[in-house]
């Protein structure tokens, strides 16, 4: 068997989360270095704290990309949504 890395040598190895499963790689990498007291519990609360603002507002976003089409759906070609909180008609830019 070949021996495990450290954390941080993991985290070095994603460079971008971009995904849920990224997110959930980075959390297991840090709770494993807090088993292993590569890190303090200090620093594993704040991590697992980011984490969950960065699911919140993975979240928010999904919510707002459903709510962006099923209001173009509703409106038909009538309205074309291009900024999620400011309806735009007709390409004109926001005040």
């Amino acid at each position: 068997m070949k021996p495990s890395i450290t954390a941080t040598e993991a985290l070095k190895n994603t460079p971008q989360v971009r995904t849920a499963g990224d997110a959930r790689a980075v959390l297991s990498n840090i709770l494993l270095a807090l088993v292993r007291k590569e890190i303090s519990a200090t620093d594993a609360t704040a991590a697992v704290a980011l984490t969950d603002g960065m699911c919140n507002l993975m979240n928010t976003e999904i919510r707002a990309v459903r709510l962006q089409l099923e209001m173009e759906k509703a409106a038909g070609q009538t309205v074309k949504l291009t900024q999620l909180g400011q309806l735009l008609i007709n390409g004109e830019t926001p005040q």
